[in-house]
């Protein structure tokens, strides 16, 4: 591995983030089973109690009813046929599990004297003129307990009183059950949010391995084929991997952009470098010694170190114009103030040359690229076409909008060039003629620069050359949209439609004219 100097790849599988979310998920869902399991355990309960209780009221009507049917109790005895008719009626009861609950009674005159008991222990009660019922706890268990008067069934002369407690047996059997059986859910319950939450935990925790092995086995040699495959559901982890990937690309860029600057540095250098080392080498053996050839080698040294100054100023212009976009992609730059400026101050520069600019642009176009990089791309390209023009020494710039970018062309009458060398002059280093380029001081980098600038704005540049006759170099860089209101938006909109008329039509009358000239002279088109 190419970073093996530096960078030592960890063995070890950190397993915080699969503990932490382990625990978490098992207590989530043992919360769940436990909010949802609660209520449902309580509400059995109830109706269990609630259902007891019904029973219990009945068995006590049925008491108060038999008696108040008697007129026994006057006499302080309960005839057989009472327990007897009670038991038949718990006998034909909807619930015949009720014979299974114990249930004791007190029975007194009116005077409260205790005729009939099956009371093993009293339990005190109140005289009271009505009937009462109440849980309480008894003996240390929760049991029911009725109490009240005896009246006569056809009049309202009290005959005595009565007191029964039920000591719930069915419910309390049933409790033990239900707490029995819950106690074993709560342990399973638990068992399975452990088990399903590891499960999980490593289902999802898998992308994020299987991305950690990817990224480790990314290094120089193979970072242009290793790119990580983007989950088929559009998800939180997909958006990641996308970046991700993007974040791949761009490093290997850079890499690219690194390794092409020493490439490039190293060959272009190398032959100035030897050109510095050879004259040295014949100054220190005898060419010191001589006037003039001391005077032309210290010129031609010189020479060549001013030329690899330039040479390294452009090359750091070109990472430079992608490594800082960060810091311009909200610029802009009014085009027509911009283009005014440049072509005054190449007239001053160039006073033998005419410089011809056509605008059509309003003042109000503002094109979405940095000041001073628009600046840049011009001069380079009207440097170009003054650099290798010829004898018709004229410079051709026009401006003009297609409703969503600004259209620039420079055109020289200049070398111009074949086919060939028009696929490959935006390439770094590339001299359609070394020998004369060399001559004008060219180092093939103004165009791959001028490309690179553009592109990053998200513009294009192209060029159509006649050998011998020139080049128009076109270039398009984004118009800068502002937010308006909708009728601003409108208006603007009918106005971009009458201009786009307006310059089809120049254009078409211009290309009709521009086809007889070249027809005539066999020269490249003419902008406007």
């Amino acid at each position: 591995m190419a970073e093996s100097r530096w960078y030592k790849v960890k063995r070890d599988r950190p397993q915080g983030l699969m503990k932490t979310w382990w625990l978490l998920l098992s207590v989530a869902m043992f919360l769940l089973f436990m909010t949802v399991s609660l209520p449902i355990v309580s509400v059995m309960l109830k109706n269990s109690y609630d259902s007891q209780v019904t029973r219990a009221k009945e068995r006590a009507n049925f008491l108060v009813s038999t008696l108040a049917d008697t007129n026994v109790l006057t006499s302080r005895t309960v005839p057989e046929r009472f327990l007897t008719s009670n038991q038949e009626y718990l006998e034909h009861l909807p619930y015949p599990e009720v014979n299974k609950d114990r249930m004791q009674f007190r029975v007194y005159d009116r005077s409260r004297n205790v005729i009939f008991s099956s009371m093993a222990i009293p339990m005190e009660m109140e005289f009271v003129s009505s009937d009462h019922s109440e849980s309480v706890n008894w003996q240390s268990r929760q049991v029911y307990h009725f109490y009240g008067p005896i009246y006569r069934r056809d009049s309202s002369i009290l005959l005595g009183y009565y007191q029964m407690v039920d000591y719930l047996d069915g419910y309390q059997n049933f409790k033990k059950q239900v707490e029995f059986w819950y106690a074993i859910s709560i342990a399973i319950a638990l068992g399975v949010s452990v088990a399903v939450s590891f499960v999980l935990v490593n289902i999802l925790l898998t992308p994020i391995r299987r991305l950690s092995r990817r990224i480790t086995s990314v290094d120089e040699e193979n970072i242009h084929k290793v790119f990580i495959q983007e989950p088929k559901r559009r998800n939180e982890f997909s958006e990641i991997v996308y970046h991700l990937n993007h974040l791949l690309k761009r490093i290997a860029y850079y890499l690219d952009q690194q390794k092409r600057f020493v490439e490039d540095a190293s060959h272009e250098l190398r032959t100035p470098v030897a050109i510095v080392e050879g004259h040295l080498k014949l100054l220190n053996r005898w060419g010191k010694e001589d006037p003039e050839i001391l005077d032309e080698s210290l010129k031609a040294s010189l020479t060549e170190i001013q030329r690899m100054k330039n040479l390294v100023q452009e090359m750091l212009d070109l990472q430079r114009a992608d490594l800082e976009m960060g810091k311009y992609l909200n610029k802009t730059t009014e085009v027509s103030a911009k283009l005014t400026s440049i072509h005054q101050n190449f007239q001053m520069i160039h006073p033998d040359f005419l410089f011809f600019l056509h605008n059509d642009l309003s003042a109000t176009v503002k094109a979405a690229i940095y000041d001073n990089h628009f600046e840049q791309i011009l001069v380079i390209l009207l440097d170009n076409a003054v650099k290798y023009s010829t004898n018709r020494k004229e410079v051709h710039l026009s401006a003009s909008t297609d409703g969503r970018n600004v259209l620039i062309a420079v055109q020289d009458f200049g070398e111009g060039m074949s086919q060939e060398d028009q696929e490959k002059i935006f390439s770094r280093f590339y001299r359609v003629d070394k020998a004369r380029s060399r001559e004008k001081g060219g180092n093939g980098l103004g165009l791959s620069i001028a490309k690179q600038l553009i592109e990053n704005y998200s513009g294009s540049i192209g060029v159509e050359s006649v050998e011998k006759y020139g080049s128009i170099f076109r270039i398009s860089i984004p118009i800068a949209r502002h937010k308006t209101s909708e009728s601003e938006q409108d208006k603007e909109n009918r106005q971009v439609y009458k201009n786009e008329e307006s310059s089809s039509q120049k254009k078409i009358d211009k290309a009709s004219n521009r086809k007889v000239e070249d027809s005539s002279q066999k020269k490249p088109k003419e902008t406007s």
